[in-house]
C-alpha cells in the first residue's frame, strides 16, 4: 500500500493470546514496538522508541506480529502472525 497518513495495522486473532508482540522497521532496523491487547493498532505520525523521537516520513516500512501468552515479562510469543509493508509517500 501506498499512504499519506498514518495506517491502522491490523491482523487475524490468534485463540487465548492475550497481546500481541507489534514491531515496525524502516531499512531493516526496528523503530518502534507495541503490545497492543486488540487486533489492530493505528500509527501516529511522531513516536518515541528507545528514548529516540521517530517521525513516519516517506519511505518503505516493514511491520510484524506475533501473539503473546500470558505476562509480558514471560516473554512467550507464539508464531509469527504476519508481515506486512508499505510505503508512505512525500
Amino acid at each position: 500500500a501506498q499512504l499519506k497518513k498514518p495506517p491502522r495495522l491490523a491482523w487475524a486473532s490468534e485463540v487465548d493470546a492475550d497481546y500481541y508482540n507489534l514491531q515496525l522497521l524502516r531499512n531493516g532496523v526496528r523503530i518502534f514496538a507495541a503490545w497492543p491487547t486488540k487486533t489492530s493498532f493505528t500509527l501516529k505520525k511522531t513516536w518515541k522508541y528507545q528514548s529516540r523521537r521517530y517521525t513516519l516520513s516517506a519511505g518503505r516500512y516493514e511491520w510484524y506480529v506475533w501473539p503473546g501468552f500470558g505476562p509480558r515479562s514471560n516473554v512467550n510469543y507464539g508464531t509469527l502472525l504476519g508481515v506486512r509493508s508499505f510505503r508512505i509517500r512525500p
